[in-house]
């Protein structure tokens, strides 16, 4: 017998809530009167999150070929998905195929928000190129927090550098530059070496400084006060790492919208762009908006779910063969 309740992890529960606030602000931002911007910051600390956890015991060497192995994970498909546009809509931009745009313009091609994945590649690449000068490993094996904390002393210092550069005019008044986000990264590395501390306590500490950060460096608007307030609410609903429970349905539902974030953010506004083709273009309501956020996220994660099975399909077929062949 199937059981109504399940658990959910508040990690996968709190990334499935920030790509759905994402894409809700892209379909419903005209029906919106508050800003509810704040997942795209949270995402990026969960990458500095993951950065963290994974840096533990490793070396030079195995930290940068993770680096450069995630690195290739992005670009490639990235450049596969730019180069059909460029055909699509016949506009071959050559920003975007090196993966600068983000510095011309935050208006990327059309339906598809490739400042993300660029900004991104830019601040891998940072990353690679710090870690082959100053070889932190060491650092980070024996004083972790130390070096999450000079690292996101120095980044916030770095974004100040965003608003210099543009004034400079070498980036425009609307760039997204990775200056601006690796704080994000670092936050995230921190609080993942306060979490080995197992103090409960620290919880509120993180909960301060996500506000303070979010507020003082992206959003010190105060009609964007709801953006921090959701930055700093997933931020701690991620940290606190305990089990939800839910019904069993949506437990499923919102696991497989976690593990398809990258996938949904990447292509939702392409499935906005065909959901409109398909419905030929007709007028848009509040019930239009809603059916064309709801096949937005689902589109993404049936091809998440493709992908992952040809995978295992792939390497199922591959240990076959090698033990036919032994």
């Amino acid at each position: 017998m199937k059981r109504f309740f399940d658990n959910i992890s508040s990690q996968h529960l709190a990334r499935a809530i920030a790509i759905l606030l994402i894409v809700a602000n892209h379909a419903f931002h005209q029906h919106l009167s508050i800003d509810i911007s704040g997942g795209m910051l949270f995402l990026l600390f969960v990458s500095g999150y993951y950065l963290a956890q994974f840096s533990v015991g490793k070396n030079e060497v195995q930290l940068r070929a993770y680096l450069i192995k995630f690195t290739k994970k992005l670009v490639v498909p990235c450049f596969l998905i730019s180069c059909f546009y460029f055909i699509w809509f016949q506009n071959l931009n050559f920003t975007e195929l090196f993966f600068v745009h983000n510095w011309v313009s935050r208006q990327s091609i059309p339906w598809l928000p490739t400042w993300y994945p660029q900004m991104l590649l830019q601040l891998m690449v940072m990353l690679i190129a710090l870690f082959y000068l100053i070889k932190p490993t060491r650092y980070i094996n024996r004083t972790p927090i130390n070096f999450a904390v000079s690292a996101l002393l120095l980044s916030c210092v770095l974004f100040l550098l965003s608003d210099y550069i543009r004034s400079l005019g070498w980036a425009s008044s609307d760039s997204r530059l990775p200056f601006s986000y690796l704080w994000c990264l670092f936050f995230g590395w921190l609080v993942y070496s306060l979490g080995q501390m197992k103090k409960h306590y620290l919880l509120i500490f993180v909960a301060s400084l996500a506000f303070i950060l979010g507020g003082v460096l992206v959003y010190p608007d105060s009609q964007k006060i709801s953006s921090t307030l959701i930055f700093t609410v997933l931020t701690l609903l991620f940290v606190s790492n305990i089990s939800i429970k839910m019904p069993s349905f949506l437990v499923v539902k919102l696991n497989l919208i976690a593990n398809a974030t990258f996938y949904i953010f990447l292509w939702h506004m392409s499935c906005f762009y065909l959901y409109h083709v398909l419905t030929g273009w007709q007028y848009q309501n509040t019930a239009f908006d809603i059916n064309m956020y709801v096949f937005a996220v689902s589109l993404p994660c049936i091809l998440w779910l493709l992908v992952q099975t040809s995978r295992k399909a792939v390497v199922k077929t591959r240990t076959e063969i090698s033990q036919f062949v032994s």
